[in-house]
């Protein structure tokens, strides 16, 4: 805008991530290799008021050069990841949000797949996009899976619970 000229009056349009920002969550997770298994990290949705979670960034660190796939399980197909204390909100004042990580190991791919990163072994891949990489519904889990078997995934999610009637419309 050239100078001189009175800025615009009216609405200014904030993103989901900015008006929810005190909401944002994130959380990590580890799956070790298992002989013949590929591993398997994701983020549940164990929301009971409906709200959906809005997946925004992933970051993920393999034990050998992969691809990591993005996917859709109904259900929580594995185990929370108790690695560490319970993730919550960025804001202390807004208490536990939904969303808790877990991990588990298949043969066989058990989503439908939805994309997906090159991950190389040693280089942590950080995908952040600017746009929901995933919408989870409550009852769902979104999950990166390895390619390949025998390997160890280490990820990171980051996440915007969003109250349920504000999901189908934004």
């Amino acid at each position: 805008m050239p100078a001189g000229l009175p800025l615009p009056i009216g609405v200014i349009a904030r993103s989901l991530q900015d008006r929810f920002a005190s909401r944002l969550s994130g959380g990590y997770a580890i799956q070790g290799n298992v002989a013949g298994q590929q591993s398997y990290t994701g983020l549940f949705n164990n929301a009971t008021d409906g709200s959906f979670l809005r997946v925004y960034q992933v970051e993920a660190g393999v034990s050998a050069n992969t691809f990591v796939i993005f996917e859709y399980v109904s259900g929580n197909p594995g185990t929370l990841y108790t690695g560490a204390s319970p993730y919550g909100a960025i804001d202390p004042t807004v208490g536990k949000t939904p969303g808790q990580t877990i991990i588990f190991t298949s043969p066989v791919c058990l989503g439908t797949h939805i994309g997906g990163v090159e991950a190389n072994a040693g280089q942590r891949t950080s995908y952040a996009p600017g746009w929901p990489i995933g919408i989870v519904p409550p009852g769902y889990s979104f999950v990166m899976q390895t390619v390949n078997q025998n390997i160890v995934l280490e990820t990171g999610i980051v996440w915007l619970p969003v109250p349920g009637p504000l999901t189908v419309r934004l």
